[in-house]
């Protein structure tokens, strides 16, 4: 290892410790001094790892964090940039924070940003890519669905040797002219979530479904081109049971249950396993893998509140909200609703896609009272307002304090809140100074 590296590793592991002494670490912050220093110290720090790269519109941070979990229980040396911190400042810190090396080769299992894909992949030549899905998120900074998947595709383009683990269901995946080996995971169940009508990636006529689950997942096909679903290795057979706190599924005949409700996160699980399967961890490792992970930050993450019982969620999209809110209608208890929505660069400043999402829900569920914050509380009020939802049972918070307070005098015992990433985590560093995480 070069001097320069190892100079730029001594002086990035000293801001860590620094860090964690004073904030509890969790910044990117070292990873921004060492490429100061070093420039090309992730392809240095990186060669020792078998690296696993996954990327798409949702679900990156839950798919990465139950893969690192399968490794885990699997007994494999691993890292993971569990903060969620997918840029490639908060990639080189988590390399930076990891031990030496052991004797079997260990597994880097990382979340990485689509914009931020050109930036890590040259460095780090993974053996895997999982890509999720691709949905419309963050138009001010993406183009189109269509500009995003060239990036992954880019990407995977850099690493002909690399797997890639693709969403079926989505019919954009199935259409590409990748070199690499393709491994497609999809579902074999109709779920009645909310359809959107696609196009043939192909010659442009509408898609037809033999199956749906949400969106415009499913098992397709054009009558008018021939373009079709791939055939897919791993599949849903079964969907048991869903609730807002677990789910019940089948994979390959093999029955799991994840401690995550929602169809959209028995895809991420299911996006875990393909990969795991294919690296030769046995089901039954991952089944219990999956029944033992932990909360993961802002994704249904619960928390005690005094005597209010706080579930948060992180939707910063159309299709992400929709989901969160299907999630919702699963919850027979009334219930406090809370939405939190910020405008900083990574939540997206163009904020028009709450005006898409499914908002008339909330008119149907049991909620007798409705809190906005963030930076755009008043425009989640207008949104809210136009599905005609009483004005009196809405609250504006002017700061995190005055969520935290109107959720603590909430005329409910359980709390539901929504947020955009940067609101989350705001909201989520004001419980931690409060000492209830």
């Amino acid at each position: 290892m070069k001097f320069r590296t190892r100079f730029a590793k001594s002086i990035a592991r000293l801001a860590q410790i620094t860090l964690q002494k004073t904030t509890g670490g969790g910044s990117s912050l070292p990873g921004k001094i060492a490429t100061a220093i070093d420039p090309q110290i992730l392809s240095h720090i990186a060669k020792d790892y078998d690296v696993v790269v996954i990327t798409g519109t949702n679900g990156k941070t839950l798919t990465t964090a139950l893969t690192a979990h399968i490794f885990e229980k699997n007994g494999q040396p691993f890292i993971t940039n569990q903060t969620g911190s997918n840029m490639l400042q908060g990639i080189v810190a988590a390399f930076i924070e990891a031990k030496t090396p052991s004797d079997k080769r260990p597994i880097a299992v990382l979340e990485v940003d689509e914009g931020s894909l050109k930036h890590v992949v040259p460095h780090v030549q993974p053996k895997a890519f999982i890509f999720t899905n691709l949905f419309e998120d963050q138009a001010d900074r993406f183009s189109s669905v269509e500009a995003v998947y060239e990036l992954l595709l880019d990407a995977a383009k850099s690493v002909p040797e690399a797997t890639v683990f693709m969403n079926g269901d989505l019919p954009l995946f199935a259409e590409h002219d990748l070199p690499n080996p393709v491994v497609y995971f999809g579902t074999q169940v109709n779920t009645g979530g909310a359809f959107e009508e696609t196009s043939c990636p192909r010659c442009g006529k509408t898609l037809d479904y033999y199956t749906h689950t949400f969106s415009n997942l499913g098992h397709y096909y054009c009558s008018h081109c021939g373009f079709k679903r791939p055939e897919l290795t791993y599949s849903v057979e079964e969907i048991v049971e869903t609730t807002p706190h677990y789910s019940v599924f089948m994979i390959n005949g093999t029955t799991f249950r994840l401690p995550f409700g929602g169809v959209y996160n028995i895809y991420n699980a299911l996006a875990a396993f393909s990969l795991a399967d294919h690296w030769g961890v046995d089901p039954e490792t991952i089944a219990v893998s999956f029944n033992e992970v932990q909360d993961v930050s802002g994704r249904q993450e619960e928390i005690q509140l005094d005597d209010k019982h706080l579930t948060i969620n992180l939707a910063k999209n159309t299709v992400g909200m929709n989901q969160l809110l299907e999630l919702l209608k699963l919850d027979e208890e009334p219930f406090t609703f809370v939405n939190l929505q910020n405008d900083q660069y990574a939540d997206g400043q163009d904020i028009q896609w709450i005006w898409e999402a499914n908002y008339h829900a909330l008119t149907k569920l049991p909620i007798p009272q409705i809190i906005t914050g963030g930076t755009r509380a008043q425009d989640l009020k207008k949104r809210l307002l136009e599905e005609k939802i009483d004005p009196s049972i809405i609250y504006v918070a002017s700061s995190m304090e005055e969520v935290l307070e109107a959720i603590k005098q909430a005329p409910t015992d359980k709390v539901h809140l929504l947020g955009s990433y940067t609101a989350t985590i705001e909201f989520r560093n004001l419980l931690k100074e409060k000492h209830y995480l």
